[in-house]
Order: C-alpha cells, then sequence, then structure tokens
C-alpha cells in the first residue's frame, strides 16, 4: 500500500515571516512575526494592497523564505517509512514555477 501525503507549502513548508514582514514594510505597512499569517495581513491591508503584497510575496520575495526549522528532517524520517508526499496548494499558475523550484533547491527530491 502507497501512503501519500499532502503538504501546504506557504507558511508550512516554507517559513515566509521574514519575508513578509520585508515586504509589508517596503509597501509602508508593519508586520510584527505574530501578525504574518495570511488573516493577520489581509486585516491590516486594504483589498487591492493585499492582492498586490501577495503577488509580488509569491513572485519576488518568497524564493528566499527558509525552510521551516524541522521540516527537512521529518520528511526524511516518513520518507523512510513508505510515505510519499505531494504539494496541494492555492497558488496561482504565475507563481507555481517559483514554488517547484523552492521544492526541488530546499528539500532535495523529497517531493516530485
Amino acid at each position: 500500500m502507497i501512503r501519500r501525503l499532502g503538504l501546504d507549502l506557504d507558511g508550512t513548508i516554507a517559513d515566509h515571516t521574514a519575508a513578509k514582514i520585508a515586504l509589508a514594510e517596503e509597501m509602508g505597512y508593519t508586520l510584527s512575526p505574530n501578525e504574518t499569517s495570511s488573516e493577520k495581513v489581509v486585516e491590516k491591508m486594504p483589498p487591492k494592497v493585499y492582492e498586490e503584497f501577495k503577488n509580488k510575496l509569491y513572485l519576488d520575495y518568497v524564493n528566499n523564505s527558509p525552510r521551516t526549522e524541522g521540516v527537512l528532517e521529518s520528511l526524511a524520517a516518513l520518507r523512510q517509512t513508505g510515505w510519499e508526499f505531494m504539494v496541494i496548494s492555492r497558488r496561482y499558475p504565475s507563481s507555481q514555477e517559483v514554488a517547484r523550484e523552492w521544492i526541488q533547491r530546499e528539500l532535495g527530491g523529497l517531493i516530485p
């Protein structure tokens, strides 16, 4: 039996905290680390600004986001027990290639 696990990329496997704080600052907003969830960010920006924020974040900023602490080791351990992984994401098609590049670079082939 094949066991597959769907994983969310943004904010789960990839830690976008620093990227969100830097981008918000560039756009004239201040975020603390506790205010970087999408639910919190959308409350701090008008809808049009938030859309611009998301587009810039997923195209220009997240490529430099680090892996969430412990994710590589956890996935490697699960792989050893027979798990396969896939990414489940709501990303726009325009930023999917950037996501694929990040996954290959940061997760060393653990997710095809």
